[in-house]
């Protein structure tokens, strides 16, 4: 949600990892000799790619990698400047930097900016790849490199979310995190699932042993009239004994008599 990256250290964090990524791809950014395929303009398309394209081109600049950059209005501007484009010329190899790529539109108009103003797009650097299906079997990333032909760079991808939130030390520290990862609750969570197929299919066999035996839809009311009325009259009564005693003597105690 790049709407929660919402202050001036949250901002300069994402925009220093934008910069980091493109540096890692292109080691040469900004130098006179630089490879063909190097990026020589920044394009944030409107309206999230506006801060990142900013903020993005003031940390390589700090980097000693001073990169013009330009972003696009959703309107025409008909005074001052005009037209839809802020900042430096589209020239040359553009990079496009966006948060993530879903059904690639935004991705495809500014491809198709870039193009109309004789420029080529390089590259589109996107802060989390979340590694989600396109339209066939690849995914919506890589989609937008087949079609275009141009690479695709990722932040972060959301194998190295999950890789960061499972060795976090304040997510394992949260009970309802930890509780997870401790076997005797994954134990019963085991069992317990194994128990209540056992129940529902009894549940079925009975009824309709009773149906085979009597031909009488209305007995078969009754046994399922019979298997609901113990929870739908004990539900309010175990929920206050619950909140007064001890919870593990209480579910002990409940499958102890179930087994008799």
């Amino acid at each position: 949600n790049f709407g929660l990256f919402n202050s001036g250290a949250l901002l300069l964090a994402l925009a220093s990892a934008f910069a980091d990524a493109i540096l890692d791809a292109y080691p040469d950014l900004g130098q006179k000799d630089a490879s063909p395929e190097t990026p020589r303009v920044l394009f944030g398309p409107a309206y999230k790619g506006i801060p990142l394209v900013a903020g993005t081109a003031m940390r390589l600049a700090e980097h000693g990698h001073n990169l013009p950059f330009c972003f696009n209005r959703k309107e025409a501007k008909d005074h001052g400047e005009g037209g839809t484009l802020v900042g430096a010329p589209l020239a040359g190899r553009v990079a496009i930097l966006d948060d993530v790529i879903s059904a690639g539109t935004s991705v495809r108009e500014s491809v198709e900016i870039i193009r109309a103003h004789g420029a080529t797009p390089s590259a589109v650097v996107i802060a989390l790849d979340r590694m989600e299906r396109g339209t066939g079997s690849l995914s919506a990333v890589q989609e937008v490199g087949q079609t275009y032909g141009i690479p695709v760079l990722a932040v972060a991808t959301l194998k190295d979310l999950i890789a960061f939130l499972h060795d976090s030390p304040a997510l394992a520290a949260k009970p309802s995190a930890s509780i997870y990862r401790h076997p005797g609750f994954l134990a019963f969570i085991s069992a317990r699932l194994m128990a209540v197929f056992a129940t529902q299919i009894q549940a079925v066999v009975v009824a309709w042993q009773v149906y085979d035996l009597t031909r009488d839809p209305l007995a078969l009311a009754y046994v399922g009239l019979a298997q609901f009325l113990p929870m739908l009259c004990l539900l309010l009564p175990a929920g206050d004994l619950i909140d007064r005693f001890n919870r593990k003597a209480i579910l002990a105690s409940s499958w102890a008599v179930g087994a008799l």
